[in-house]
């Protein structure tokens, strides 16, 4: 079931993280295109520039700029020698903005000719002149006509740049190359990514799912031993009606402490249900958590005492906290069980309530027996038992998670540390007043 929400859900988060990406990618492809535009715009004016500086007058054929007649009559003398004044950054820059890709074009409106200027890659074709036709005709300085884009400038002589549609296509397609390489590159990272993601989400989801499958089993198996007993002893009870109520008194405390066990195990899941309730509030009294410690340790002595096991106490007096007396009853009395439960009969086990600046610390010790380092990570939630042996004797694995989940309510703190030498220890730290 989880695989199948897993792969839900890696194909919904692909489907949008794809539309989102080619989403980016039409956008970038219009800004890369609206960029380029601009930039052959640019360099189609930047090609007209040193024409530009010439002005109307120039007229193909004529000593272009930075040229000086071939007439002799014009030529300078042997011995001349420029001015110091002479500035050869004056003449126009002929080379300085050439494009091969964009064609120069001169129209003389009193011959009616056009004039291809060399150095482009275009060739004087029937094709040019024919778009440079086009363009004379044009309305806008600057456009798209049979397949040339054309710039436009000038009165007398009218000066244009044209370029095929090529050159703004292959710089586009140029750029946009790239992103498609790199989209499907993005998809494959992001699939492998929201592959590894969703494990990782799904892990704590798995792992309840687990410890639910686990609880079923367990309390499944809980509820057959006690209800078998009680069946067994009806049956007994019926088969032998002749027998007194003194006689048959075996049966029915069987049945009865068969019953009690299936009421406790229900009461236990009802109180975690309560204290995991979002809306689940306490109103704070004073109490002398001193006065519950000792309370607790008094009411569950004679069970330590029944299996030889020894209850040491250190509780420092008038020890002052803001919660219910109900609550921290529970806290202590779940943490003394659960000691003297896995303590083995005739060791000890010690209760300590100390102050330490602002803070109050419980301690819970019992040496005998210790938690599997693999197992306290999990000793606080709820259905896990980590010894599994032992499980049917030691309980339906919720007391600890209540006890946690009244730490929770009261905005205790709890810990747990486990070793040979020290044997288990729980430790939790309340605020005094």
């Amino acid at each position: 079931m989880l695989t199948a929400y897993r792969r839900r859900f890696v194909a919904i988060t692909m489907a949008l993280i794809a539309l989102v990406l080619l989403l980016a990618l039409i956008m970038q492809g219009i800004v890369v295109y609206r960029n380029e535009y601009q930039d052959m715009r640019r360099t189609m004016g930047m090609v007209l520039e040193p024409w530009r500086m010439v002005g109307d007058d120039f007229r193909p054929g004529n000593p272009g700029p930075g040229q000086r007649p071939e007439d002799d009559d014009f030529a300078p003398d042997e011995d001349f020698e420029p001015d110091d004044d002479f500035d050869r950054e004056d003449t126009p820059p002929m080379g300085r903005f050439r494009d091969a890709r964009i064609a120069t074009v001169f129209y003389d409106p009193e011959d009616d000719a056009l004039t291809v200027m060399p150095g482009g890659q275009i060739s004087d074709s029937d094709e040019l002149l024919a778009a440079a036709r086009a363009a004379l005709d044009a309305q806008e300085s600057f456009g798209l006509v049979q397949g040339y884009y054309y710039m436009k400038e000038g009165d007398d002589s009218i000066k244009l740049a044209l370029t095929r549609t090529d050159y703004l296509r292959s710089r586009v397609l140029s750029n946009l190359s790239v992103l498609m390489i790199a989209y499907p590159l993005a998809l494959c990272v992001l699939f492998f990514l929201s592959l590894w993601l969703s494990k990782l989400a799904a892990r704590p989801m798995e792992q309840a799912v687990e410890m639910e499958r686990q609880f079923v089993a367990d309390i499944s198996h809980d509820l057959k031993t006690p209800i078998t007993v009680v069946l067994a002893n009806d049956a007994i009870l019926r088969s032998n009606p002749e027998l007194t109520a003194g006689e048959q008194m075996q049966w029915i405390d069987a049945s009865d402490a068969a019953a009690r066990n299936m009421m406790d195990m229900v009461e236990q899941m009802l109180t975690l249900s309560s204290l995991e309730s979002v809306n689940q509030t306490v109103e704070k009294t004073e109490v002398n958590l001193s006065a519950c410690a000792e309370k607790s340790v008094l009411q569950l002595d004679s069970v330590a005492y029944e299996r030889g096991i020894t209850v040491e106490s250190d509780v420092a007096p008038d020890i002052r906290i803001s919660a219910t007396e109900e609550h921290c009853m529970r806290i202590l009395s779940g943490l003394i069980e659960n000691a003297l439960k896995y303590e083995p009969d005739g060791g000890a086990v010690s209760v300590s309530l100390t102050r330490e600046r602002r803070r109050a610390m419980l301690t819970v010790r019992n040496a005998g027996s210790t938690i599997a380092p693999e197992d306290l990570p999990h000793v606080f939630e709820r259905f896990y038992r980590g010894d599994k042996a032992r499980s049917g004797s030691r309980g339906h694995g919720l007391g600890l998670p209540i006890v946690k989940g009244v730490c929770d309510l009261l905005d205790a703190e709890i810990r747990v540390r486990s070793s040979e030498e020290a044997g288990t220890v729980f430790t939790v730290l309340f605020q005094t007043l």
